[in-house]
């Protein structure tokens, strides 16, 4: 026990080192990368530097990252195994991707106006669209974002004061518009295989219409 007591310190800087590096391992990012996946284009710049690199083709690159990927991720696996079950039951397992929003089922906010005297929408907003950017860069400033992105189920509170929020500056920029839509596009990324054979998985949700006649009656109750 006293020798123990006299190698303790010693002892607990190797557990504590090894509980360190099995946290390290265990948060870096280890996507297992599949030949399919690969041919989208945003891995197109890996591939052409591990063309680079090695003198394969394109074929044989994907191949070969596709294969390390699934090597990587196995090595992780058992280095942190041992471990690995005490994170799942403290839901402490959050990898390096820290304060990434994303989640598998977001949304994309839409902002369409139709004219007075037609049934068509026009698209004024939506993110990535250099051909609709009305009002973007108040849109995506990322206090005006907190009023109607981070949500699944439910609008944020402060989602249907936002909607008329943007009715008005519609109304205000556009004489002839006479109604406003606001609406959530579902996107889900859970298979992206499965998501492009049944496009239909991807709704709509939280949309709301705003006519000019009834933002002007809402704008005169409150003057009255």
């Amino acid at each position: 026990m006293n020798r123990l007591k006299q190698h303790w310190p010693a002892v607990r800087a190797v557990f504590l080192t090894l509980v360190i590096l099995h946290a390290i391992v265990y948060g870096i990012q280890t996507p297992v990368l599949s030949i399919q996946r690969l041919e989208h284009e945003y891995w197109q710049p890996l591939i052409g530097r591990v063309q680079g690199l090695t003198g394969d083709n394109e074929a044989e690159s994907r191949a070969r990252i596709s294969r390390y990927s699934q090597q990587l991720a196995n090595a992780k696996s058992y280095v942190t195994w041992p471990l690995a079950w005490l994170y799942g039951l403290l839901r402490a397992g959050q990898t390096w991707n820290m304060f990434d929003g994303a989640e598998q089922q977001s949304f994309q906010l839409y902002i369409d106006m139709r004219r007075e005297g037609t049934d068509t929408w026009e698209v004024l907003y939506t993110a990535h669209d250099p051909t609709a950017a009305f009002e973007a860069e108040r849109l995506e400033y990322r206090r005006v974002q907190a009023c109607y992105i981070a949500f699944d189920a439910a609008a944020p509170g402060p989602y249907y004061p936002f909607t008329r929020w943007v009715a008005k500056r519609v109304f205000y920029t556009f004489e002839d518009a006479d109604e406003v839509r606001v609406r959530m596009r579902r996107l889900d990324y859970r298979d992206r295989a499965v998501r492009e054979a049944r496009p239909e998985r991807t709704l709509w949700a939280h949309g709301v219409r705003i006519t000019r006649a009834q933002f002007e009656r809402d704008m005169a109750a409150l003057h009255d």
